[in-house]
């Protein structure tokens, strides 16, 4: 009996030992997971830095432009609510930010749910299924662990940062992220899978589904800088193979509004 509560003394003396550390030193770790609660307390650090850098990131008035408001958030809405992005439908913030910045062509998800789309790529695209599969897409990278992921692989900030970010710790690097997020570089199977899910949104609606392989056609046949294609880049010639091989069972021909989006770009946008 004395050696086993000799034993049981030792084991947690040693345990204290283990984690002695100076005061005020706090524990850093590095995560290897992003939970959806993981990514929405890194989402709110990073997009605060985003809704106060109004140089970078000058957002249209909702109050001065309602009409362009209402009606991409009707599309994006759409696209949230459809199966299978469900999973994170209640517990993300989805929420619809136009950037007023006609050089820039982008789209980017803040992790836990903050949408972001520049006026230039709404006027760059000529149709809502356009505007439909890019939202759809995005939204795979969104849905998964793919964005804080993708900013720990290519070490935007220091690992540890994110593990503070997770902890609601104030991180002042999250400014890093913010500005690194326009323009992510996600890998060619990320990207891949992201058209895959795209097409497979739009399937069952009544719309066009390969919206996302006239947005790649367009932007390969385009003289300016088109900055999601650059960003969101695999190889062309196989991206559009597989979206026609992806879309084969689908409804071709489908809806593809491209009056009404013209309505939008010419009346609605500044």
């Amino acid at each position: 009996m004395l050696i086993r509560v000799i034993f049981v003394v030792s084991i947690f003396l040693l345990g204290f030992s283990c984690k002695k550390r100076e005061a005020n030193v706090v524990v850093e770790f590095c995560p290897e997971f992003f939970e959806p609660e993981d990514q929405i307390l890194i989402g709110q650090a990073v997009d605060l830095h985003i809704k106060n850098d109004v140089a970078n990131f000058p957002i249209l008035s909702e109050t001065d432009y309602p009409d362009a408001y209402k009606y991409v958030e009707q599309l994006f809405r759409s696209m949230v609510n459809t199966q299978p992005i469900g999973a994170n439908v209640v517990t993300y913030n989805w929420h619809l930010n136009i950037v007023q910045d006609d050089s820039i062509r982008t789209a980017f998800f803040v992790p836990g749910g903050e949408f972001y789309i520049y006026t230039g790529l709404l006027k760059f695209l000529d149709a809502e299924h356009q505007l439909l599969s890019i939202i759809a897409h995005e939204l795979y990278y969104a849905n998964s662990q793919l964005i804080p992921a993708t900013i720990k692989d290519q070490e935007i900030v220091d690992c540890f940062d994110l593990g503070d970010l997770t902890l609601n710790r104030e991180v002042p690097s999250a400014v890093d992220i913010a500005a690194a997020l326009p323009m992510l570089r996600f890998s060619e199977n990320a990207v891949m899978e992201a058209d895959s899910f795209a097409i497979n949104v739009l399937c069952p609606f009544l719309y066009e589904p390969l919206g996302i392989r006239e947005v790649i056609l367009m932007g390969a046949e385009s003289t300016e800088t088109f900055h999601w294609l650059e960003y969101r880049f695999a190889n062309k010639e196989i991206r559009i193979q597989e979206a026609g091989r992806l879309a084969e069972d689908c409804d071709l021909g489908g809806v593809r509004n491209e009056e009404m989006y013209l309505k939008f770009k010419t009346e609605q946008l500044p």
